[in-house]
């Protein structure tokens, strides 16, 4: 009783503290957008008052399929973008608690709270749950996803991934991943619930471009930008409008208005990608080896709004902001990257950690070829901390644990057989 009390304690303190961060950072920057958030504020407009699901400005509107669903209903549902940070916020809240659980089933409550504790002080995350991107939505359903695996909640680990792959197609491979690593049965239980979840979106998507669509349109790009070596990819801005206007996969792009004229425009960049790695794969393997570290390392420049280099800043003498810039990495960036890995061998011989581990190594596997920004390796961050957590100790031999509510927390008996 007195450690289900400690670790009711430990998660309502967690939670509580978690909206003093997000809650300040709204206040004093306001509400954030990115790159997305117009394409995501057009369909849910036209969700609310026209029941479609178009990025078209007025009548008639061209079905899309350029965006995953999930977030725009999420806006359209929420009515407006302060209740969509509201609820943000809260949600992140959520996250920190469902990892500290997670940690606590395979280290001893201190070590789980310093790893929820980090997640709750993470610039991008706190930078995150204020602004108009999925970002916050998508880490809270895969974090739910793999709370709902080891609690051997199949359907609703499946209704919950489901709904992760609706908010972000990237989703599809953490399936993939957990349904490699868990038991059979649990396995193809969640594989079909995600199925049906997903499906209907799908086959509208699909007949409606005449290709098979999966979630989403717009993919192509992703694969294309970092095969133009030639250009400066730290530089978005100038990169992007250089895409969108003189570019010929950016032009296509541009021009394709429906569904099947997006299929063809991708199929174009595909293939000008791969024309452009096999004229010179050296270029593109040097590239790649230049921006990969930054998928998973960052100095949180969208957080602090020092948009200059490390190198800029020591050229200019700006002490504070060099000490600034290096102390976000360092804490907050290479700590738990580097525990991640130095645990990682303890991680994948327990079941609770395997899971965990397995989410963050794909992750980082399937952006080695793409374009990458630190914002995608956010979703993954909490399963990196959990696996961090075991740096200061031994990972608890059994992996479960009472204490939640009093009663088994996870389902116990077959648990070490589901994670196998």
């Amino acid at each position: 009783m007195y450690a289900a009390r400690m670790k009711t304690k430990a998660a309502l303190a967690i939670f509580l503290v978690s909206f003093i961060p997000r809650i300040a950072f709204v206040t004093v920057r306001g509400i954030q957008r990115g790159g997305d958030t117009r394409d995501y504020l057009a369909l849910a407009a036209n969700i609310a008052c026209c029941h479609e699901y178009s990025l078209s400005a007025a009548p008639p509107f061209a079905p899309t399929a350029r965006r995953a669903p999930l977030y725009p209903v999420f806006i359209a549902v929420a009515g407006s973008p302060l209740k969509v940070v509201i609820a943000q916020v809260f949600i992140d809240g959520m996250v920190a608690v469902e990892l500290l659980w997670l940690a606590s089933l395979v280290v001893p409550l201190g070590w789980a709270l310093a790893g929820a504790a980090m997640y709750v002080a993470t610039p991008a995350a706190i930078a995150a749950s204020a602004t108009l991107l999925n970002e916050t939505l998508f880490t809270f359903l895969v974090v739910s996803g793999v709370v709902m695996l080891v609690t051997e909640r199949p359907f609703l680990a499946g209704i919950s991934l489901g709904l992760a792959i609706l908010c972000r197609p990237i989703g599809l491979l953490l399936v993939v991943v957990f349904f490699l690593l868990v038991g059979r049965k649990i396995a193809l239980m969640m594989m079909v619930t995600a199925a049906v979840v997903v499906s209907p979106w799908v086959v509208r998507s699909s007949l409606l471009a005449r290709h098979f669509v999966p979630v989403q349109q717009g993919a192509a790009r992703n694969w294309y930008l970092p095969t133009r070596w030639d250009w400066n990819q730290a530089d978005e801005q100038k990169l992007w409008l250089e895409f969108a206007e003189n570019d010929p996969c950016g032009k296509r792009e541009e021009a394709a208005l429906s569904l099947p004229e997006v299929a063809e425009a991708e199929h174009f960049c595909f293939e000008q990608a791969l024309r452009n790695v096999k004229a010179n794969p050296k270029a593109y393997l040097r590239s790649r080896a230049t921006a990969f570290p930054h998928l998973m390392l960052s100095s949180f420049d969208v957080v602090t709004g020092i948009n200059e280099s490390f190198g800029q800043v020591l050229a200019n003498g700006q002490w504070g902001r060099l000490a600034m810039k290096l102390s976000l990495l360092i804490v907050f960036s290479m700590v738990p990257l580097f525990f991640g890995l130095w645990t990682l061998p303890r991680a994948l011989l327990h079941p609770v950690g395997r899971l965990c581990a397995y989410a963050w190594l794909s992750t980082a596997a399937v952006h080695l070829p793409m374009w990458i920004e630190y914002r995608f390796w956010l979703p993954v961050l909490p399963m990196l901390l959990v696996t961090a957590a075991m740096a200061g100790c031994q990972p608890r031999q059994r992996p479960h644990d009472r204490g939640w509510t009093g009663a088994e927390s996870v389902g116990a008996s077959h648990l070490r057989d589901t994670l196998s």
